[in-house]
């Protein structure tokens, strides 16, 4: 076990975590200091925004003026990176490859949603990318799926040791169809392999940087907590997932767990010290507003170039609204909104069904009142997702929303969106009976009764857990399910956006 010895400090206004502990076979009375740079869950949001971070090209700036000072920088990223706004959506990530290779990131563990291309577009992204993308517990035939478990790092003679670590939540919080034949393994179990082959390796530091986080929903052992609570040996973990911002850094079982929110709000700093077999690690944010940082112009320039590209798709007009359309994430995973109102009214009337279950957690954006565009649509629904009915009966259907209410009253992102379908919600009550009073097209929900139902194909596979969709039959398949919302708003205006009360005793948000 290595010796820990803790202490606080200070570092600009903000508190700071301090950890000591003994490391191996380090120079007496040589000091080597390294500063890591982090961040997680980006989700596409390479551009400041009023809702969104500082941008990655201020982001930039905030490790250059870090590196222009000649010390050891450190730049490590813990995934959900690659998919999330348009302007990276529609070249599949690439962009975000190319600032990431600017940036001079070291390495990055890969969070579900990069994996909402496919894992072959993935492997695609790691061949572009001059940094690892790590997952030892991601594998495929039993081999690890990616390149690289883990990286080492030597900074003036002290060896780190970088593994990562990816969530086994990816089999349902992308759509299943992406992972088909893809593994993903105890994190704990592959956290313990790695730190002894890092030990070996003759590692001073073992930083472990992954997308596991540490959610209510989330089971336990799947947590980044679980791993540091198990796995002795790791001293840092820069952890993603949970877009939890731990300003002062949290210590568990004697490693620092770090993560810095999402959305680039923050861009996290650990100040690593090694003397005398001693390693301390400081954890801070660096604000979204700190003064001091510009945005970095060749980042900049990157981003421009790829956005006046996708002019030609995003700018297109396709009608007008008359009020604020609610696409934020605490609203759309907790109840209906006149956003999610207009997305199911559109998938309902196209397809005809006699109702429509979809999950919140894939509606990413708000519309304000004003000119529609699609490039406001594809910041909407980011995911790529087609349409398809399922064959249902009642029963089925009163088990899914029974499952996609039963996080609630906290945020879900497999809240039941819905449309032709009424209820009530009962969230005090028992597993199975959530809901109650459910009506469909205006009559009681039959439970030996079959019915069509429309989602997306996210949800029609199983994602978010909707295991009675998945065991459904597929009655009829249609296209993108934005072009679909794209198109029901240049036929129809926002028709289905008015307040429609499908959940009875809650108000439309």
């Amino acid at each position: 076990m290595k010796k820990i010895n803790k202490h606080l400090s200070v570092l600009l206004v903000l508190s700071l975590i301090l950890l000591s502990f003994a490391t191996p076979g380090f120079a007496a009375g040589q000091e080597t200091t390294i500063t890591l740079f982090h961040f997680n869950d980006t989700h596409g949001r390479v551009v400041e925004g009023s809702y969104d971070g500082m941008g990655l090209p201020r982001l930039a700036d905030v490790i250059e003026q870090t590196r222009a000072e000649g010390g050891n920088v450190l730049v490590l990223d813990a995934g959900d990176s690659y998919h999330g706004k348009p302007v990276v959506n529609l070249n599949q990530g690439e962009l975000v490859v190319d600032i990431f290779n600017a940036l001079g990131v070291d390495a990055q563990a890969p969070g579900n949603h990069d994996f909402n291309y496919g894992y072959e577009r993935l492997l695609e992204l790691e061949e572009m990318a001059n940094y690892p993308i790590m997952a030892a517990n991601v594998k495929m035939n039993g081999e690890s799926l990616l390149k690289q478990d883990y990286t080492i790092k030597e900074f003036d003679g002290v060896k780190v040791g970088i593994f990562g670590l990816s969530t086994p939540e990816t089999m349902y919080k992308t759509n299943p169809l992406n992972v088909i034949d893809v593994d993903f393994e105890a994190p704990a179990q592959a956290a313990q392999e790695m730190v002894t082959a890092l030990q070996a390796e003759g590692c001073d530091v073992i930083i472990a940087l992954g997308h596991l986080g540490n959610d209510e929903e989330t089971k336990m052992e799947e947590t980044s907590k679980y791993v540091l609570e198990n796995v002795d040996g790791i001293d840092i973990f820069v952890d993603g997932h949970s877009h939890e911002t731990l300003t002062n850094g949290e210590m568990v079982n004697g490693a620092l767990l770090v993560q810095s929110g999402y959305y680039d709000k923050n861009v996290g700093r650990v100040d690593i010290t090694v003397k005398d077999d001693i390693v301390s690690a400081t954890a801070s944010l660096i604000e979204k507003g700190a003064e001091g940082y510009e945005d970095n112009a060749d980042i900049q320039a990157l981003i421009d170039a790829t956005v006046e590209e996708n002019r030609v798709i995003t700018d297109v007009e396709i009608g007008y609204s008359m009020y604020e359309l609610n696409g934020e994430r605490n609203f759309v995973r907790t109840g209906e909104t006149r956003m999610t109102n207009l997305i199911t009214a559109a998938i309902g009337i196209r397809t005809g069904a006699d109702g429509v279950i979809t999950n919140g957690g894939g509606i990413r954006a708000s519309i304000g009142q004003g000119a529609m565009t699609k490039g406001h649509i594809l910041e909407v629904l980011p995911f790529g997702n087609y349409v398809v009915v399922k064959n249902m009966s009642g029963q089925a259907i009163l088990d899914a929303l029974n499952h996609g209410i039963s996080a609630y009253p906290a945020t879900n992102g497999g809240f039941p969106q819905v449309y032709g379908i009424k209820y009530t919600l009962n969230y005090s009550e028992t597993a199975d009976n959530f809901v109650s009073n459910v009506m469909i097209k205006g009559e009681t929900l039959d439970p030996m009764k079959m019915y069509t139902i429309a989602s997306n194909d996210f949800v029609a596979a199983g994602g978010d857990g909707y295991s009675s969709f998945g065991d459904a039959t597929t009655a009829a398949e249609f296209g993108d399910m934005a072009d679909i919302v794209i198109e029901h708003i240049e036929k129809y205006g926002i028709a289905g956006a008015a307040p429609s009360r499908w959940i009875i005793n809650q108000e439309i948000k």
